[in-house]
């Protein structure tokens, strides 16, 4: 019984320590926080180090008492995250004085955050980012009135409990440039009344929520509210072209418009960015319901156009559609389905993008490289990877600038290094079909010749360079494929003369030989005695 009982409380005391030293241990072990005072590793310089983060652990009530207070008057970064926080102490973050970057994310503390916002205004705050924190637009709304003034950045991200903003809770922030709200999928609006200014805002983004944008962002009937917009994301949300961007304009000073995967409720059109001026950047991969392509204006640099729900076919509307482009820098059209375009077609496409420099046509059902590179000087990066290029048997690439070419995935048994620009440094030709002969040599010994480019190649070569034929080295790595000099040694021609000569004198000799038997056996036969046959006495 005694031995049971010590037994019990053996056990009881083994719980003991390990409910209480374990999160005490986790606590402190998984912050990098010099000014905490639960902190087990020491910094000897307290005062020097600027940040603290507070992520992974089990720090259930953020109160000053654990922290150095001559300590956090340096701190500018402050990250709390991933944590299992439930309370924090009234005015915690105002008393970082000279915090710059507040980081709050994946914690739920509902309500108990508005209170750690009191006296944040007498900080220098300028990023906020509060990242899936279990808030809602009323606990919100009273975050947003204690928003210190020089705030430029404003991050909301994944806060499923947001349906809508009030913008005029933002005008007296004259700094703030930035407002994100992506990934908050229950947000779909914003709120315009009571704004009497223009907005500071430059970038804003509303990626993957339920947004819809159908207004023009006017606050009365002449003024704009985002009038300095210049960087707008609407990545998977909800678009009416012709109402957002109609005749009434306030986005003339946009210069980045994403619309990757956006619904299009009117269609798109080719009018329907004849308004923005001063558009450089346009995104509108996977976009759904484009009924045509838009003519875009010449000040566009930057084009993303990956596997839109249009049939692209080489008639005369899409083939001008890079008419005025000559500007453009950065073209991907992946995706398209453009197997059926005749190398003239795709010609007089690219033609006006003479100061092209990046360029990505991967997943085309391309069959050979396009000559229309003959023309552009200025290519630095040319993707065709996942096509059905089956040769490289032309000099097409002209630009001296080109240092990456990516050609992976294609029916290429075989290339010339005559026609490898020397300007690329980095090369991309894994699983293509090789033809391990010795017509394939030249290429190895070109690579292995390139000590930097081998050596990024390395592991691939065993892996991803692989021969298709002939059948006694099928599915090798090209590793494996180490000729010897004499398989591949060409013949020297005067040697191959010299014994089909010889080959043909003996043959000549032979057949004298038995021409001069012929005749002499013929005349040794012409010379034997004649005998008549007589007849038989009855």
């Amino acid at each position: 019984m005694n031995r049971y009982s010590e037994m019990r409380m053996m056990i009881t005391w083994t719980f003991i320590v390990c409910a209480v030293l374990i999160p005490a241990l986790c606590t402190n072990l998984l912050t990098k926080c010099p000014c905490y005072k639960r902190q087990l590793q020491h910094y000897s310089n307290k005062e020097k180090n600027k940040s603290c983060i507070l992520e992974d652990s089990l720090v259930k009530v953020l109160s000053l008492t654990d922290f150095y207070s001559d300590c956090i008057r340096n701190v500018t970064h402050f990250t709390l995250s991933n944590t299992q926080t439930q309370s924090i102490e009234s005015g915690f973050f105002g008393n970082f004085t000279k915090l710059k970057i507040l980081t709050v994310g994946n914690i739920r503390l509902t309500h108990n955050i508005t209170p750690a916002f009191k006296g944040i205004q007498n900080t220098t705050l300028e990023t906020l980012k509060l990242e899936k924190v279990a808030t809602n637009d009323d606990i919100l709304e009273n975050v947003y009135s204690q928003l210190p003034p020089n705030l430029t950045e404003l991050l909301l991200l994944e806060i499923n409990h947001l349906t809508t903003f009030p913008l005029h809770r933002i005008q007296s922030l004259k700094r703030l440039n930035t407002l994100f709200l992506n990934n908050s999928m229950s947000f779909r609006h914003f709120v315009f009344e009571n704004i009497s200014n223009p907005l500071p805002l430059k970038t804003l983004s509303v990626a993957n929520t339920s947004y819809f944008w159908t207004s023009v962002f006017k606050f009365n009937e002449t003024n704009c509210v985002l009038p300095y917009l210049e960087n707008f994301n609407l990545s998977h949300t909800f678009v009416n072209v012709s109402t957002a961007m109609g005749k009434a304009n306030c986005l003339k000073n946009l210069k980045v418009l994403d619309l990757q995967h956006c619904i299009f409720e009117d269609g798109l059109y080719n009018d329907s960015f004849r308004l923005l001026q001063k558009l450089q950047r346009l995104i509108i991969s996977e976009a759904i319901n484009i009924y045509q392509l838009p003519l875009l204006n010449n000040s566009l640099t930057h084009l993303e156009m990956n596997k839109i729900q249009f049939n692209f076919n080489a008639t005369p509307d899409n083939l001008n559609i890079f008419g005025n482009l000559e500007r453009l820098q950065h073209l991907e059209i992946r995706c398209l389905n453009l197997g059926q375009w005749s190398d003239g077609d795709f010609e007089f496409l690219l033609k006006p993008l003479t100061n092209l420099q990046y360029f990505d046509a991967s997943d085309n059902n391309l069959t050979v490289i396009p000559k229309a590179f003959l023309k552009m000087h200025m290519l630095q990066t040319v993707i065709l990877e996942n096509n059905l290029i089956t040769q490289w048997h032309r000099e097409i690439f002209q630009s001296e600038n080109l240092t990456e070419l990516r050609l992976q995935n294609n029916l290429i048994e075989y290339l010339d290094t005559r026609f490898i620009p020397s300007t690329v440094e980095k090369l991309n030709l894994s699983y293509n079909p090789f033809l391990c002969t010795c017509d394939l040599v030249p290429f190895i010994i070109w690579v292995k010749e390139r000590k930097k480019l081998y050596h990024d190649w390395f592991d691939d070569w065993r892996h991803r360079y692989i021969c298709a034929c002939p059948k006694n080295k099928q599915n090798k790595s090209l590793s494996e494929f180490n000729p010897k000099p004499t398989d591949c040694q060409p013949f020297n021609k005067i040697v191959i003369t010299a014994m089909v000569l010889c080959c043909l004198m003996v043959v000549i000799v032979f057949i004298a030989q038995l021409v001069a038997w012929h005749r002499e056996r013929k005349g040794v036969s012409s010379k034997k005695p004649k005998y008549r046959r007589l007849d038989t006495v009855s």
